[in-house]
């Protein structure tokens, strides 16, 4: 068996159940609601729905293309980054909603772990780059990191997603939350590419396995 990821799982059985309380399932609709990252509840001082609202998607299948791409990302750096795999997923799941509460005054909430999910893969990359002996390995995540440049990049110039999902009357996608995950990522890779090349470097902080 593998190792637990105890943050892994619990985000994933989290967002499970945010998700079904959302759609009204169980009779949880009230629990839905109350841990939507809303603008109107965040304006009252509700700041726990900064890290409850990207755990609530807007139907079976957002969860569906979200959480399976969370959760790879996730398990394998929760084993490699040790105790700095709590900074970055909690950052992963605040800075993006903040990105689009702050600079989209039309959303009046935020949803999804597609955010997250940008900020996880970012990490990924940059530690597969630094890691990986084989040159084809190399070239391989490199051709990968540009191919997802390239997919923000599409999607801040049109406001749309490259790979359209289809959403619930109401709900739009948030390409703002894909670059801004993004960009915490390169910071986050940066800080621990640090660490992996310093001698005070604590056991557990670093990219490779």
């Amino acid at each position: 068996m593998g190792q637990l990821r105890p943050w892994t799982a619990g985000v994933v059985f989290a967002a499970l159940v945010a998700t079904a309380a959302f759609g009204g399932l169980f009779g949880l609709a009230a629990l839905g609601d109350w841990l939507l990252a809303s603008r109107a509840g965040l304006s009252e001082g509700e700041l726990w729905r900064l890290l409850t609202g990207p755990l609530v998607h807007a139907d079976s299948g957002h969860l569906l293309r979200d959480l399976p791409i969370f959760a790879g990302l996730a398990w394998v750096l929760e084993g490699r980054l040790g105790r700095a795999f709590g900074p970055v997923l909690l950052g992963a799941l605040v800075v993006p909603t903040l990105a689009v509460l702050g600079l989209q005054a039309d959303m009046a909430a935020y949803l999804g772990l597609s955010g997250a999910i940008n900020t996880l893969l970012i990490v990924f990359v940059a530690g597969q780059l630094l890691s990986d002996r084989s040159t084809r390995a190399k070239v391989a995540t490199a051709v990968l990191g540009a191919a997802h440049l390239g997919k923000l990049g599409y999607e801040a110039s049109t406001g749309g997603l490259l790979f359209p999902l289809e959403l619930p009357p109401g709900v739009e996608a948030a390409p703002t939350a894909h670059l801004a995950g993004a960009l915490l990522g390169l910071g986050f890779a940066a800080v621990l590419a640090s660490e992996r090349y310093s001698p005070r470097m604590s056991r557990g902080v670093a990219f490779g396995p």
